[in-house]
């Protein structure tokens, strides 16, 4: 299995960048809807880091994967049918689950760089009611029917792999690296073109859609969300929260490592924050130096990660603190979120449900 540490740079680079649709989540029950938050109707707090809602994250169902069989890993894609689609630990692999969790079966030709053949996705997002893209670190990007397995492949006119990727409308757009940084690119049919959603050299380009809210983006060092007119990938609207955790102590910086938009016309966005406690920590200018697993333990410390919603016109909704990387869910798309179970044999995913303030 591919380590912890590992799975931390992976998240932080590329985890639930892409978002989109309205499939339904697994009803609550009528004991949690009698307590949600009516948060379109609530009155605006003096205090504008004061939250409409309480936030909870409740279990819609658990990928049940084992040592002997199969172990979901990210990144985690659920399908308009109710099914999902996972990672796996093993090289070229991909899962299916049923809306259960039951696991159905596996699809992928294996390792390497040929057609249909990947090591680990970057990211899956469905193109059809029966396709979806598997992406890789590369360029190539390989086009899977769930009944009839590898249909082709073909790749993306950039220099580097995707990062993020999100359905929208009747195409795909993916977060792709490329000589000037992280772009967009629309995939739609056979048609493949590079969008005006940009990131700078050094910048990591998240990206979320959904019918309801639009495209949105981000860049990870900035808590700036754009909205962008379609398809031509224009910044047509920013909102820029006004948030304390995102600055942070000082020599200790705050990044995101998602974002989503949801059918209730939310826009989410998950960072990692330093602790309020934590102690700066400062590199000399023009030193270079290497960072060991011990280094990245320790900081793990200081490390809180943080989950915010938010109006497209910037009221803060509701916000939530996690202590550590394994109690903190990623945005998968629908609206949905997952997490690992301790043993990292299985995938829960969650909803995220707001509660009246208490």
């Amino acid at each position: 299995m591919r380590s912890r540490f590992a799975a931390t740079l992976v998240i932080t680079i590329a985890a639930g960048c892409g978002t989109n649709g309205d499939i339904a989540s697994k009803p609550i029950g009528d004991d949690v809807l009698a307590e949600e938050c009516e948060w379109q109707s609530a009155a605006e707090p003096a205090d504008a880091d004061v939250p409409l809602c309480d936030l909870e994250f409740r279990e819609v169902v658990r990928l049940e994967g084992s040592v002997e069989g199969v172990a979901p890993d990210y990144p985690v894609q659920v399908f308009r049918d109710g099914t999902y689609v996972t990672g796996t630990y093993q090289r070229g692999k991909i899962a299916h689950w049923g809306p259960d969790g039951r696991f159905i079966g596996t699809l992928g030709t294996g390792p390497g760089e040929g057609p249909g053949e990947f090591d680990h996705a970057s990211d899956l997002v469905q193109a059809s009611d029966d396709e979806f893209f598997v992406f890789t670190g590369l360029q190539l990007v390989h086009r899977y029917s769930v009944g009839d397995g590898f249909l082709r492949s073909f790749r993306l006119p950039t220099y580097g792999g995707v990062s993020g990727a999100a359905a929208y409308e009747d195409g795909v757009v993916v977060s792709a690296f490329d000589l000037d940084g992280f772009r967009s690119i629309r995939i739609q049919g056979d048609s493949v073109e590079k969008q005006g959603v940009l990131a700078p050299p050094g910048g990591i380009l998240l990206l979320t859609a959904t019918e309801d809210v639009g495209v949105w983006s981000a860049i990870a060092n900035r808590y700036v969300l754009r909205r962008h007119a379609w398809p031509l990938g224009a910044a047509v609207d920013s909102l820029v929260p006004d948030r304390d955790w995102f600055r942070g102590p000082e020599g200790r910086e705050a990044l995101l490592y998602g974002i989503q938009a949801d059918s209730r016309g939310l826009i989410w966005a998950a960072g990692i924050a330093p602790t309020p406690d934590a102690p700066p920590r400062r590199r000399p200018a023009g030193v270079d130096m290497p960072v060991s697993e011990e280094d990245e333990a320790e900081a793990m410390k200081h490390t809180d990660f943080v989950i915010d919603a938010h109006t497209p016109d910037g009221r803060l909704v509701a916000t939530v603190r996690f202590d550590t990387l394994e109690e903190a869910p990623s945005p998968m798309p629908a609206g949905l979120w997952y997490r690992r179970t301790p043993d990292e044999l299985s995938i829960v995913i969650l909803e995220a449900v707001l509660v009246a303030r208490r």
